[in-house]
């Protein structure tokens, strides 16, 4: 072998022994997880592509970003002990509890949980990766934004005292709706409540009445078969994510609500056991 040929042939070893290393460094492979999806983002070009399941998977030069199917939000400020765990979620991503105002003035603080789910196709997950760039920012931006609108929203359609003892489940459908489907539309409407009852005489006849308070509150706007109109369609909807069910731990009225309730509620119970 001439001088010029083992040259050669030391230079491609070389070359090759540092394509190799490059290789190995950057490690071209990655090892999926059936709980995730893996969006790719390529050294060169634009094109994103997907990489779903368990096992070792080709990546190539590509930058990888890691996104779980199944995500849990958590609005709670408590660290109650719940199934022998403290029911906080991510404290860096999750939300302290979400404060609202109910119909006719009354305001409270929301604890509670939302599990979302992000789509399989992959057409959905590049939109999600182009203008949410990472797992920790969707949840933190797009799903709290969300969820904090859609908690408060759903609020001003119910009575505060409602909600604690009769149409929980109502109103926590009423949030799932907002986050799946979107922004009903509403109109406002006027109503009175009576704060206690008119003085009569001995006769029955009124010589005082009792005082009343004015309220405005918010209703849903039906189309003519009686369905409400959808103002607003959901982001959620553009990026294939879907939410389950909201779980409703607790609810906190502040102190001037929880008075006006039980007020009424003592009110009632006189006039049963008269």
């Amino acid at each position: 072998m001439t001088l010029k040929s083992k040259i050669k042939w030391a230079l491609c070893l070389i070359a090759f022994i540092i394509i190799l290393a490059v290789m190995i460094s950057v490690n071209p492979f990655v090892k999926g997880n059936p709980t995730q999806i893996i969006v790719a983002q390529p050294m060169f070009g634009s094109e994103l592509s997907c990489i779903e399941g368990g096992g070792w998977h080709w990546k190539g030069l590509a930058q990888v970003y890691r996104y779980n199917l199944v995500g849990d939000f958590y609005f709670n400020s408590d660290s109650t002990i719940i199934d022998g765990k403290e029911w906080n979620g991510d404290m860096k991503s999750d939300e302290d509890d979400i404060h609202v105002r109910f119909a006719k003035k009354a305001e409270g603080d929301i604890r509670g949980h939302v599990q979302y789910f992000l789509p399989r196709d992959c057409e959905h997950m590049k939109l999600i990766h182009q203008d949410q760039k990472s797992d920790e920012y969707l949840k933190h931006n797009l799903i709290r934004n969300k969820v904090m609108d859609a908690v408060n929203n759903a609020a001003l359609l119910f009575n505060a005292a409602d909600v604690i003892e009769t149409q929980k489940v109502e109103y926590r459908d009423m949030i799932k709706t907002y986050l799946n489907v979107g922004q009903y539309r509403t109109y406002t409407e006027t109503v009175y409540d009576k704060l206690g009852e008119d003085e009569v005489d001995s006769t029955g006849k009124v010589i005082k009445k009792a005082d009343v308070q004015k309220y405005e509150v918010m209703r849903l706007k039906l189309d003519s078969l009686g369905n409400p109109i959808v103002s607003m369609k959901s982001d959620l909807i553009t990026y294939g994510i879907k939410v389950g069910t909201p779980e409703i731990i607790n609810i906190d009225l502040d102190t001037m609500s929880q008075n006006r309730i039980k007020a009424i509620r003592d009110k009632e119970m006189t006039n049963i056991t008269n």
